[in-house]
């Protein structure tokens, strides 16, 4: 006997292609309307091609249906490169199964060296994910989380990084470590110019019940370079301004319909004479703080944030919209803001802008610097 779940899916589901449906459950049951049933199943087979490229080429496929029929989505290919640890995400620029023979040394010289610059040749970016690894689904105490900083943060100055664009952030806790955790290590790359855009995501590796995930923050892209017929994924992410927020506390129920919580949102420029001018846009529920930390390129033997709020806003002064800020610019540094609930906690940090005032060492990446 054979079956064929790709015909039957497709009579089920007609407004959707069957290679975007995936089987993860096969039952083989006896029944019976009296007596005991007994049976015995063997030689089970399944006759599939999905190995190499094809899985990659099938979603670049199904890319081009759903174009006609979502024209105002935008689509992103992204591939996670997991072999070893860390774990990075390749987004964009022409996305291909990589090749991992003949590697010598760590896996982590393979990535710095060989597949990094090999994704930036093709215009794509890539994420440092979840730089805490996948291990404790519970929160470690705090000096357990202070050390995981200190380690983490050193190993990734050392490495530049391994040469990622992106670092995933927005985590109310993954690994075992907080949010707090992850957004200091961030301000400690920041410190050292490595330029990191932050990114806040779900990581669920299923697709249902998103609505209930712990880990449920999003990442949001404004400017130039944003949207369909517009320059690359690279381009846009290296240089519009990116809010990570948190959406708005989890329903009850499941709902497969979230919105942002009201009024958050992050506008930020540099003005003229240095002075760098933070807009937000709040409802009067909201807090708002400015963080500025120092760019003093310390290194790895320093994994510590130099990091201090600078100015503070309660929701009472900004009810008329938007704020702006002076900031020292004598010594380099970076500035960023992040919008607090009414009980203090972060829902919605914002991309760091580095004001500097010599040129790191390594350079500024391109797109960052025009």
């Amino acid at each position: 006997m054979a079956l064929d779940p790709a015909t039957d899916f497709a009579a089920l589901f007609p407004g959707i292609d069957v290679r975007d449906l995936s089987l993860v459950d096969l039952n083989i049951n006896a029944v019976s309307t009296g007596g005991i049933a007994k049976g015995y199943f063997d030689y089970l087979r399944f006759s599939r091609q999905s190995s190499g490229q094809m899985p990659l080429q099938a979603q670049a496929d199904l890319e081009a249906v759903y174009a006609g029929q979502y024209p105002s989505v935008t689509q992103r290919q992204g591939l996670e490169v997991s072999m070893g640890s860390p774990h990075l995400n390749w987004f964009s620029g022409g996305i291909s199964l990589p090749d991992y023979s003949g590697i010598s040394g760590t896996f982590e010289d393979f990535l710095q060296h060989s597949l990094v610059p090999f994704i930036h040749d093709r215009d794509g970016l890539v994420s440092y994910n979840h730089p805490y690894g996948t291990g404790s689904r519970f929160s470690l105490d705090q000096p357990t989380q202070d050390e995981l900083l200190r380690q983490t943060a050193s190993r990734m100055v050392s490495n530049d990084a391994l040469g990622s664009d992106i670092l995933e952030v927005g985590y109310p806790l993954r690994g075992g470590v907080d949010l707090r955790h992850h957004i200091e290590l961030w301000d400690v790359c920041s410190r050292n110019a490595l330029f990191l855009t932050g990114n806040g995501v779900k990581d669920a590796h299923h697709g249902t019940n998103w609505a209930m995930l712990n880990n449920d923050w999003t990442t949001l892209s404004v400017g130039p370079g944003v949207g369909r017929g517009q320059p690359p994924a690279s381009t846009a992410v290296r240089t519009s301004v990116v809010r990570v927020p948190h959406p708005v506390p989890r329903s009850p129920r499941p709902s497969s319909r979230r919105k942002l919580p009201d009024g958050v949102g992050i506008c930020i420029s540099v003005g003229a004479a240095a002075t760098y001018c933070d807009r937000h846009r709040h409802s009067g529920r909201r807090q708002s703080a400015n963080i500025q930390g120092g760019v003093d390129y310390a290194g790895p033997s320093q994994p510590a944030a130099l990091s201090s709020v600078i100015s503070a806003y309660e929701a009472s002064e900004l009810t008329t919209g938007s704020v702006a800020v002076s900031v020292d610019t004598s010594n380099s540094s970076f500035v960023r803001t992040q919008v607090l609930d009414s009980t203090g906690a972060v829902v919605a940090p914002s991309n760091p802008v580095w004001l500097l005032r010599e040129m790191p060492g390594s350079g500024i990446p391109a797109a960052r610097a025009s």
